[in-house]
């Protein structure tokens, strides 16, 4: 498990779970909200054996956050100061740059993208629409097409751990904040799921979108009626429709795909 982090740590977070989930992490980290997956649609999965078949697409250079778009063929990464975003369609990439290192990005339902370089932003294609006044920010917690939740962490003697959440509307403005410890087995910032999420809408970004039965165990992806394939490693992050993976480790990610996907 990592270490937490503090402010002003420049790290970027290694996040292990990706894309629009409920605020409450459950142990299998899927979304429950996501469209299940019909018995018929997984029995048409590839694969190879008992394996999916997936073919790798590309690395990711540098890539810490990842994050898909809830519903087009888009992949976005952190690297460094720099947002890589992908059209997994044409194959085109630009770039987004940050005023300084991006510790964490996620999707809106609507399809903004929010990034986390020390004060929070939300871009529409390739302009930033709004920028935070709160300095330090380290990580997303919750996102929903209303604004943000975001956290930085700190310590405190005597005390340890603190939690400074704060709650921005879809224009970078502060709404709220709460400064907490941190809940009691939660040392590791990548593990915090935050306080009260104060809107229902509010999903994590740090979850893989999935069927609700669905549910992955290390690198075994099992179906609700039993059935096992296994995966390359633990996924970072699942596009929408199943068809995209991420697997690796922070500075080491490789973009995978379905082997009879377009």
């Amino acid at each position: 498990m990592s270490r937490l982090r503090f402010s002003g740590a420049n790290a970027c977070l290694a996040l292990a779970l990706l894309l629009l989930g409920c605020s409450v992490m459950p142990a299998d980290g899927l979304d429950r909200a996501a469209k299940p997956v019909s018995a018929d649609a997984w029995a048409a999965m590839p694969r190879d054996g008992d394996r999916l078949a997936l073919t790798a697409s590309r690395p990711l250079p540098g890539a810490g956050s990842v994050a898909f778009h809830a519903s087009k063929p888009v992949l976005a990464w952190a690297a460094g100061n720099t947002v890589q975003v992908l059209d997994l369609s044409s194959g085109q990439l630009k770039a987004i740059q940050a005023d300084a290192g991006v510790s964490d990005l996620g999707f809106a339902p609507h399809g903004d993208l929010w990034i986390v370089a020390g004060r929070v932003e939300r871009w529409h294609d390739d302009s930033a629409i709004c920028t935070s006044g709160q300095t330090g920010m380290e990580r997303l917690l919750g996102i929903d097409d209303k604004g943000v939740t975001a956290a930085q962490y700190t310590y405190s003697d005597g005390v340890g751990a603190i939690r400074h959440q704060v709650w921005l509307d879809e224009d970078c403005r502060l709404q709220h904040e709460a400064r907490s410890p941190l809940p009691a087995g939660v040392t590791d910032a990548d593990a915090d799921v935050g306080g009260p999420p104060r809107r229902a809408s509010l999903r994590s970004p740090h979850r893989l979108a999935a069927g609700s039965d669905w549910s992955i165990d290390n690198d075994r992806l099992r179906a609700g009626h039993g059935s096992v394939l296994v995966l390359p490693s633990r996924p970072v992050a699942v596009s929408a429709d199943a068809r995209w993976w991420v697997f690796g480790e922070p500075g080491h990610r490789m973009l995978w795909q379905l082997r009879d996907s377009k």
